[in-house]
């Protein structure tokens, strides 16, 4: 019997581990952005002070900035799609980007992409 717990133990691990690192869309649109010969940069400016001053105190949000010769994204990387949607709803900037959210091309996982570029939107959803 302690070994059944311990397999069921080690599998329920697992199981949260992967569904944990399945959440978060970051790293594939890095990648894909990377593999388009777009840099990341680690100077953001304001542009992302004056979108995020919507978002409450409570939601976690990490901005990346890429750049392409003068072409920029910027993706807001949250802690979870519940963050984002909550973000979304509650900034009048997102909601004017994001008609709906489901169908969006703005949104990816738990991202949101900001950019007038659409190279960088097509590279954003096809991550």
């Amino acid at each position: 019997m302690k070994k059944v717990s311990k397999i069921f133990a080690v599998a329920l691990c697992l199981t949260l581990m992967f569904t944990l690192v399945g959440c978060n869309s970051y790293g594939k649109i890095a990648r894909a952005f990377e593999k388009e010969g777009w840099k990341e940069s680690e100077t953001l400016g304001n542009i992302v002070t004056d979108i995020t001053k919507d978002f409450e105190e409570d939601i976690v949000v990490t901005p990346h900035l890429f750049t392409s010769g003068i072409k920029t994204a910027v993706v807001f990387e949250f802690k979870s799609t519940d963050d984002m949607k909550k973000a979304v709803e509650d900034s009048a900037t997102l909601k004017g980007l994001i008609k709906d959210i489901q169908n969006s091309d703005y949104v990816n996982g738990n991202c949101v992409l900001f950019t007038l570029i659409p190279e960088a939107v097509t590279i954003f959803k096809e991550a």
